[in-house]
């Protein structure tokens, strides 16, 4: 072994050893905050099943029920960054506690509507403005100020709450509105999710701050932070919100739309709903492989394939036809793609901005991905529309996702700590 060998061989020794000491030190953190998470995804998951029984009881359109989830997203543009501004101000731990308590005020409050849409949009509002002080911009900043060297794969760990969530809250949604009525079930929902976090997060939500002891642990080199005015002015801003802005519109335009894609193009429902459960799969997959790859391979690379591969899945669909082959391998390029962009985008927000105002940065970037979130299947839909098919909507996804890895592609070097 040579000298240079030597040397790469102990620096991953050391490497290892101080990410194996992360673990022992904070190993629940990353896994409450997933629990967590799933509570700001609890009306989404359970949407199909509150939908028909909402619109039935007042007469609604199915638009009129998903009006809500609009009006929440605008909502978020606003509440995300101010909430985020207050976790760098007086720490996280404040911010999610008080938010665990309003969030599940905020979904009960849904089974008090009214039956008109103002009410309705007054208590999405509400649940809205209570879900930003859980954004992910607020949950993660405990774990990235807690892990370093393993950072990559705590923030897997800890963002793969959608995927708990897409797991519990239909079938516990079903078995509440059949047992008490839609009305009561949002408050049951609530309660279940609120008695079991908010003991965990008071046990083991801690950023560094709250312990003094690891404020300063040996292995992370002190950076200078970017201040708020100097970030928003930056490429890694630019780049990082612009570029997953336009990933996320056309990558989850597909997402939400893959079995009527794949109905268009001549499969069968029950297979087509098979291929879009391989996505899903591959969504959390994707998450922990990526966090996995964060903490050993240099950031940006990782992220520029990453970002491609939405592409590839939208260019397999369009020559699969009714190929079952062809679809499920174009779900499983999907599913990595978007489980590993809010990983990416969460581990380099830490990297490029800091720690001491990381909440109110990356909860800028967070709101707009909000926003990409509702418009991209919403603009799908409208081009479905006009032309019945989704053809248009495949084609288009590949110039945006390509115009968003080059924006990633343009970030400059990832610092090394935060």
């Amino acid at each position: 072994m040579t000298i240079d060998q030597q040397g790469r061989s102990g620096e991953g020794m050391v490497t290892e050893r101080a990410g194996a000491a992360e673990w022992r030190m904070a190993w629940p953190l990353p896994a409450v905050v997933m629990l967590a998470t799933t509570g700001m995804s609890l009306v989404i998951y359970s949407a199909g099943i509150f939908m028909p029984l909402v619109t039935a009881s007042f007469g609604w359109t199915r638009g009129a029920f998903s009006s809500g989830f609009m009006v929440s997203t605008l909502v978020g543009l606003v509440a995300m960054p101010l909430t985020g501004r207050m976790a760098d101000r007086w720490g996280p731990r404040p911010i999610a506690l008080a938010g665990v308590l309003a969030l599940a005020v905020a979904i009960s409050a849904l089974g008090l509507v009214d039956g008109t849409l103002w009410h309705w949009w007054l208590l999405f509002m509400l649940f809205s403005l209570s879900g930003s002080l859980m954004a992910p911009s607020i949950l993660t900043m405990a774990v990235v100020s807690r892990f370093d060297t393993s950072r990559g794969l705590a923030l897997a760990v800890a963002l793969s709450g959608n995927g708990l969530a897409a797991a519990i809250w239909p079938p516990l949604a079903t078995l509440y509105t059949t047992a008490l009525g839609w009305r009561l079930a949002f408050a049951a929902l609530a309660t279940s999710w609120a008695v079991v976090t908010f003991p965990l997060l008071f046990a083991f939500f801690r950023a560094r701050r709250d312990l003094p002891s690891m404020r300063n642990p040996p292995h992370v080199a002190p950076q200078a932070d970017m201040r708020y005015a100097e970030a928003l002015r930056s490429r890694p801003f630019l780049c990082l919100g612009l570029g997953g802005t336009l990933f996320i519109v056309a990558g989850v335009a597909i997402l939400v739309n893959l079995v009527p894609i794949l109905r268009d193009r001549g499969m069968a429902p029950a297979p087509a709903a098979g291929v879009a459960a391989v996505a899903g799969v591959s969504a959390i997959a994707g998450r922990i492989l990526i966090g996995f790859l964060l903490d050993r391979i240099q950031a940006r690379p990782i992220a520029i394939a990453a970002f491609l591969l939405p592409a590839a899945a939208s260019l397999i669909l369009l020559a699969a036809g009714g190929s079952i082959p062809l679809a499920i391998l174009s779900a499983i390029l999907l599913g990595l793609g978007l489980g590993a962009e809010m990983d990416i985008a969460t581990y380099l927000a830490a990297r490029y901005f800091g720690l001491n105002r990381f909440a109110g940065i990356f909860g800028i970037i967070i709101a707009f991905y909000g926003v990409g979130a509702g418009i991209g299947p919403l603009l799908g839909n409208i081009l479905y529309d006009h032309v019945l098919s989704y053809t248009p909507v495949l084609l288009a996804a590949v110039p945006l996702l390509i115009v968003s890895t080059l924006l990633i592609a343009a970030l400059p070097r990832v610092p090394e700590h935060s």
